[in-house]
């Protein structure tokens, strides 16, 4: 949908919700209209207040005196304070139009690019903080953001990540080809901790490396069911046959097993949060042997992290902020075993919680 129309059938929305008295939260009017054009950045929240059921709040009284990445800023913070830590957005993208911006601030001007793993206000289905609260220990609407955390793993390899754009047409080769080089490449990350090949590991490792491509979750934020292990056996087996018909449409289609997998393939439950959760994402191991799916803009080295009161791990890349050791977030991400509050338990005497400055 252009992005004209989606403006119009939005702001239609959301005035017809705001005439029958109904409250308008502000994180859903934000994250809507996220990514639309305005001539003046600052309109991005200050147009949309007057939808918002709070709108008294001094954050969101338009003052143009303000700079844009000021706004973005106290908006931000504003939605920390409301909704928790769990406000999901893909902050450490490579791609700001504010470059200086604090990577914990949103740049409400971009569009995430991949599915969340969680939206708010609906309840988060992870619970990777177990049953730690959040220690805020900054100033209000001030940049560092200091909290406390524990620094799990540090990332040791990952795949390219994900780049399909046309889901349209599942003979498309570009698609096939797309998901078959990511698929193979997260293959051999997890063959690194097997001395079998993936369709000979032991269920219980084979239960993971699905899992983790599929974040373990259903869009609906149920926890994947285990027919997920079907599916995933009906993705494997069609990628395999696409490699070895030389990635040929038409060697594909003559193939007498073809028509059979490429049933099974199609109708997989599997497949559609696959590809939703592992889009512009990267499936990784940590130095513990963890699987995971982390942001694109990544690197070897990057730390996973648990903020306490956060229900979805993040990770994070060593800086500096005006002279002290700091912390660039890159976005939240999906680590196996991590994600119900196994690793962080009340009363767990090796948990150590340290502070986190996020600039």
């Amino acid at each position: 949908m252009p992005p004209s129309i989606g403006a119009i059938a939005n702001t239609r929305l959301f005035r017809e919700t705001h005439a029958n008295y109904a409250k308008v939260n502000l994180y859903n009017v934000m994250t809507a209209f996220r990514g639309f054009e305005a001539s003046d950045a600052r309109d991005m929240v200050f147009a949309l207040v007057g939808m918002v059921d709070d709108r008294n709040d001094p954050v969101l009284v338009p003052d143009y005196r303000l700079q844009v990445e000021e706004v973005f800023l106290s908006v931000t913070f504003l939605m920390l304070k409301r909704y928790g830590l769990d406000i999901p957005y893909d902050a450490g993208r490579v791609q700001r139009s504010y470059p200086s911006m604090p990577s914990w601030v949103v740049d409400w001007t971009i569009r995430p690019r991949t599915t969340s793993f969680y939206a708010p206000p609906m309840p988060c289905h992870y619970h990777a903080a177990g049953e730690m609260s959040p220690v805020l220990r900054s100033p209000e609407y001030s940049n560092p953001l200091i909290l406390d955390g524990v620094f799990i793993d540090h990332v040791k390899s990952f795949t390219p990540p994900l780049h399909v754009h046309d889901m349209s047409h599942d003979l498309n080769e570009g698609l096939l080809n797309g998901l078959a080089n990511y698929y193979f490449s997260a293959c051999s990350l997890a063959n690194s901790l097997s001395t079998n090949q993936i369709n000979t590991l032991a269920p219980s490792m084979e239960t993971r490396f699905w899992r983790t491509l599929a974040a373990n979750r259903t869009y609906d934020g149920l926890p994947a069911p285990t027919n997920y292990a079907s599916g995933h056996d009906s993705v494997r087996d069609y990628l395999s046959l696409w490699n070895t018909c030389g990635r040929s449409t038409e060697t594909l289609t003559a193939h007498p097993s073809a028509k059979d997998l490429h049933a099974a393939y199609k109708t997989s439950w599997f497949l559609p949060d696959f590809y939703r959760y592992s889009f512009h994402r990267r499936f990784c191991l940590t130095d513990h042997g963890r699987m995971g799916l982390l942001p694109e803009d990544k690197g070897s080295g990057d730390r996973a992290v648990l903020l306490l009161g956060k229900d979805l791990p993040v990770v994070m890349r060593a800086a500096e902020y005006e002279g002290r050791a700091a912390w660039r977030l890159t976005g939240d991400c999906f680590v196996g075993r991590l994600m119900d509050g196994e690793r962080l338990r009340v009363g767990d005497g090796d948990v150590k919680i340290e502070e986190a400055v996020i600039h």
